[in-house]
Order: structure tokens, then C-alpha cells, then sequence
């Protein structure tokens, strides 16, 4: 008496066969399983006919979110006013993340605070989702965009000298320009 055959069958929680064929005892299966209960049929027959199967089932999680490129989770980049756009900054330095099953999609909300003259803010709170709907913590993108440049004037008048008791010239009319 001995095993003539001996097949094993694997089906991923869809039902879809992930392997089917002859199988030998302790052998290792190089496949990758997906997320879900994946079942592992086993089928031994002896030399007499009889056979013995045997079920069991591997369940696969994914409890993990995705991480980001950049441990700190944060990121600040600084742009002029009137010359980078807020969006072309961070488009050009988008956070990645990484995820043990594939990330499927990001969401970039953001929030634009004023500050001084043409400057401000803007801060892109950016989050992950992997393709089993696990999410990232927050990465945070900070967009300063400086005003350094000073307004420019037009229209000055040139200096003038006026004898005492004339009558004090009309004021300007000065044009001013600031990005």
C-alpha cells in the first residue's frame, strides 16, 4: 500500500483557481495570495484506490496602511509670489506612499492662509488609501509663497526748487505696482 497521487488545488476567495495539479507532501507553493479566505484543497490516493482529502484555509489580511516616502510626514517648500504657482510646487513634490498590497488612490484637500501683502500659505493635507481601503496617517505639504519684492513707483516728479512765498507745487500722481 502507498499514495499513487497526490493534487492539490488552491481557490482565492473568489473561487478562482489559483493552482491545480499533482503535489507532493511538505511542497511550498510560490504563489502570492490575495486578501481573503483562500482555501487549500488536498487529494491522496493509494495504490488500492481510496482516497483522503483534505480542506484547509489560509486567510489573508491586510490591516496595514501605506507609509509615506518621507518618515517626518511633512514637507515644506518655499516659492515667490507672482512667480511659482502653489499647485506647480506641489504637483512637482507630491508625497508617495508605499503599501504591502498597492495603493489605489490620494486625496489632497487644501487650505489657504493670508499673510503679509501678496504672501501666503497653502496647506495640502494629503492622505493614502490602499486597495483594501486601509488610510494613511496625514502628510502635511506647507507652501510658503514670499512677497520679496518691493512695490515699484511711477510717476515721481523731479525736484523741483521754489522761491519763498510760491505757492507749494500740486502733489504727484504717482502709479504704483505691486506683484
Amino acid at each position: 500500500c502507498g499514495v499513487t497521487t497526490y493534487t492539490a488545488l488552491i481557490t482565492n476567495p473568489s473561487g478562482g483557481v489559483i493552482f491545480s495539479g499533482d503535489a507532493l507532501p511538505g511542497m511550498t507553493f510560490p504563489y502570492t495570495l490575495p486578501v481573503g479566505v483562500n482555501t487549500f484543497s488536498f487529494l491522496a490516493t493509494d495504490t488500492g484506490g481510496n482516497t483522503s482529502t483534505c480542506l484547509t484555509t489560509v486567510i489573508v489580511q491586510d490591516n496595514t496602511p501605506p507609509t509615506w516616502s518621507i518618515p517626518s510626514n511633512t514637507q515644506t517648500i518655499t516659492g515667490v509670489c507672482g512667480v511659482d504657482d502653489p499647485l506647480a510646487l506641489f504637483n512637482a513634490n507630491i508625497p508617495l506612499a508605499t503599501d504591502n498590497c498597492g495603493v489605489s488612490g490620494y486625496v489632497d484637500p487644501f487650505v489657504d492662509t493670508p499673510g503679509c501683502g501678496s504672501s501666503f500659505t497653502r496647506t495640502y493635507t494629503t492622505t493614502a488609501t490602499d486597495v483594501n481601503g486601509n488610510q494613511s496617517l496625514p502628510f502635511i505639504t506647507i507652501i510658503n509663497i514670499i512677497d520679496n519684492q518691493a512695490p515699484v513707483l511711477s510717476g515721481v516728479p523731479q525736484d523741483v526748487t521754489i522761491n519763498c512765498g510760491n505757492p507749494i507745487p500740486s502733489p504727484a500722481n504717482l502709479q504704483v505696482n505691486d506683484q
